[in-house]
């Protein structure tokens, strides 16, 4: 599949989630991004979710941010 996947498949590396969300917004692709991130979107319809036709494998997600930004936790719920 590999091989496959390099010919047919383009891949657009975002820098950070909101350009991700803004190529999303823009109809270049799909992408997973938190719901919390795109609540509103959702809600009017801007953006819509996708059921996935075979399940992804559950894989560990780790969070962290730079020490400054410590008192800034009301992100994470």
């Amino acid at each position: 599949m590999g091989a496959a996947r390099s010919q047919n498949l383009r891949y657009l590396n975002a820098s950070d989630i909101d350009y991700k969300i803004n190529a999303i917004k823009a109809g270049i692709g799909a992408g997973y991004i938190p719901r919390s991130r795109i609540i509103n979107e959702l809600a009017s319809g801007e953006l819509r979710e996708l059921t996935l036709s075979s399940p992804t494998i559950a894989l560990p997600l780790y969070i962290a941010w730079k020490t400054a930004n410590r008192g800034n936790t009301n992100c994470i719920k």
